[in-house]
């Protein structure tokens, strides 16, 4: 995992909790963003990994260095992005590199996972499990299929500091039942947050993906 959190370079015996208490996990690489891209495909060719944790900007800046070396970064079957709006773009560039399949996931640090991808659809399954989930237009009514709005979620499980409709700031866009059988409610596209929106003269809302593609084409930059 490459993470914000992470104050320095690490290697654990197991994945620790949650997961080590359901199953018998590999070893663990630890690395922090605040690493160089360089160092970071460093430590990930000697660990070789099998499934990499990652912000999506981070990824596209990996993609990139790795595309033009040539090198291939053996072992990976799985990348998981989060706490960034993944781009279609920034999934094609992940997985043709890596030949690896990006799965989003849609989370936040006072709420934990909120929908993960779909294998078969690609569709954002909510977890309604522990989760109330909703997506409401301007007049705080539910959107329905193909519409855009803003997400409130409330935690069914959070006893000590609950969260009763906690608006995130974020849009997104509703969908129907998915074909894969599974009957949670699903979002189409995590379109970003409120800070991040363009409205149009004509209503239309926008959220521009920008920045970190471009930079190079101004000058080389190499981190930021």
């Amino acid at each position: 995992m490459i993470r914000a959190h992470i104050g320095a370079y690490a290697e654990a015996a197991d994945w620790g909790v949650p997961a080590s208490l359901l199953y018998k996990t590999g070893p663990a690489q630890q690395i922090p963003i605040t690493m160089s891209i360089d160092e970071q495909a460093k430590h990930l060719k000697a660990f070789r990994p099998n499934s990499l944790l990652i912000y999506p900007s981070n990824l596209a800046a990996l993609a990139s260095l790795f595309q033009k070396s040539g090198e291939r970064l053996e072992g990976l079957a799985h990348i998981r992005t989060i706490g960034e709006t993944l781009s279609p773009a920034v999934r094609a560039l992940g997985q043709t590199v890596f030949g690896a399949p990006v799965a989003d996931v849609y989370s936040s640090q006072e709420i934990g996972n909120a929908a993960i991808q779909c294998p078969k659809s690609g569709l954002y399954h909510m977890m309604a499990e522990n989760l109330m989930v909703e997506v409401i237009n301007d007049q705080g009514a539910p959107c329905g299929d193909g519409e855009v709005g803003r997400l409130v979620i409330t935690d069914l499980h959070n006893f000590a500091t609950p969260l009763v409709r906690y608006d995130l700031g974020d849009y997104a866009e509703v969908a129907g039942p998915c074909p894969c059988g599974r009957g949670l409610p699903t979002l189409r596209r995590i379109l970003g947050r409120e800070r991040n929106l363009v409205l149009l003269p004509d209503g239309r809302r926008h959220w521009p993906l920008v920045g970190f593609a471009e930079f190079r084409t101004v000058a080389p930059v190499v981190q930021y």
